[in-house]
C-alpha cells in the first residue's frame, strides 16, 4: 500500500494523470462545441479556450484539496493583486515583446509598412486572456508546484521551463523545418519558461506572469503582426515586413525564435530571478509562502 502511495504522489505521476484528464474533458467539449454550437470558427474557438481555463482551474483544485491536502489559496489563486498585478504583468509583457521587436528592427529584421486601423482587437484581447491563464495555471500553479514540493525551487524552475518550451513542438508550424521549431521551442525554455517562473516567485500569485503572458502574446500578434510560437492570428494593427535570417527574424515561428527575443527574455528573466531571490522566493514552499498568498 505504501508503494502505491509513494507512486501516486510522486510528482511524474501526478502531472501525468492531470494532463490525461484535461485532455479527456477537452476533447469531450471539442465534440460538443464542434457538433452542437451553431456559431462561426471564432466563437467557437473562445468557447474552447473558455472550457479550457474552466478544466484547468477545476483539476488544480481537485489536485491540490485531495491529493497534495493543501489549502487552495496556496496555488496563487487569490484575490488580493488581482487586478493591479495583472496590469504589471500586462505592462511588463509589452515591455518583453516591444524589446524583441525592437532587437529585430536594430538588427534589419522587422519593418513598419503601414497601420490597419479597421483590425479588431478586442476578440484576440480577449483569446490571448484566456489562453495565457490555461498555460499559466497548468505549469505554474501545478507543474512547477507538484515539482518543487518534491525537489526544490531549482529544479522545479528547471523542470517547468523546459517542458513548457518543448510542448509548443506539438503547435503547428507553416513551413518551418523540424529544426527550426526545435530551435523556436529551445529558445522558449529560457526566454518564456524561465522568465515566467521567476516572476511567479516574486509573490507566488498568478497574476503577474498572467498577465505578462497575455501582453506578450496580444502585443506580438494582433499588435505588432507577427507570428506567434509559430501560429498566424490574422489582420493586426501594424502591418509589418519580417525578413532576414531566422536568428534574426524567427521566421516562421516568430520573434520567440529569434536572438533578440531570447536575449530580452533572458535578460528580464534574470532581474525577476535577482528581485524573487532578495524577496527569500528562493526555497520550498512553507507557511510564510501562503500567509503571503492571503
Amino acid at each position: 500500500m505504501n508503494s502505491i502511495k509513494k507512486v501516486w504522489l510522486h510528482p511524474a505521476t501526478q502531472i501525468f494523470v492531470y494532463v490525461v484528464m484535461f485532455l479527456s474533458m477537452l476533447y469531450g467539449s471539442w465534440l460538443v462545441i464542434w457538433a452542437f454550437v451553431p456559431a462561426d470558427f471564432k466563437t467557437r474557438l473562445m468557447t474552447q479556450e473558455i472550457m479550457e481555463t474552466v478544466y484547468s482551474v477545476l483539476l488544480l483544485f481537485l489536485f491540490a484539496k485531495f491529493v497534495q491536502k493543501r489549502d487552495f489559496k496556496s496555488t496563487g489563486i487569490v484575490k488580493k493583486g488581482a487586478v493591479i498585478e495583472t496590469l504589471i504583468g500586462f505592462a511588463l509583457g509589452f515591455v518583453v515583446s516591444g524589446g524583441a521587436i525592437l532587437g529585430m528592427i536594430l538588427l534589419g529584421g522587422y519593418k513598419v509598412l503601414n497601420v490597419n486601423t479597421s483590425a479588431n482587437l478586442v476578440y484576440p484581447l480577449i483569446l490571448f486572456f484566456f489562453a495565457a491563464a490555461v498555460e499559466e495555471v497548468i505549469f505554474r500553479l501545478f507543474v512547477f508546484q507538484t515539482c518543487e514540493k518534491r525537489w526544490g525551487t531549482v529544479k522545479a524552475l528547471t523542470i517547468t521551463s523546459v517542458l513548457f518550451g518543448l510542448i509548443h513542438m506539438i503547435n503547428i508550424v507553416k513551413n518551418a523545418s523540424v529544426e527550426q521549431q526545435l530551435t523556436g521551442c529551445i529558445f522558449l525554455i529560457f526566454e518564456a519558461g524561465f522568465l515566467l517562473n521567476a516572476v511567479f516567485l516574486i509573490n507566488r500569485r498568478v497574476w503577474l506572469p498572467l498577465g505578462m503572458h497575455w501582453a506578450w502574446n496580444f502585443f506580438e500578434g494582433p499588435i505588432f503582426g507577427t507570428i506567434v510560437s509559430g501560429q498566424n492570428f490574422g489582420a493586426s494593427f501594424l502591418i509589418a515586413q519580417v525578413s532576414g535570417s531566422f536568428l534574426v527574424s524567427g521566421g516562421p515561428f516568430g520573434p520567440e525564435g529569434s536572438v533578440p527575443g531570447l536575449i530580452v527574455g533572458i535578460g528580464c528573466g534574470a532581474l525577476a530571478t535577482w528581485f524573487a531571490v532578495t524577496r527569500g522566493a528562493w526555497r520550498e514552499r512553507s507557511d510564510t509562502t501562503v500567509e503571503r498568498n492571503e
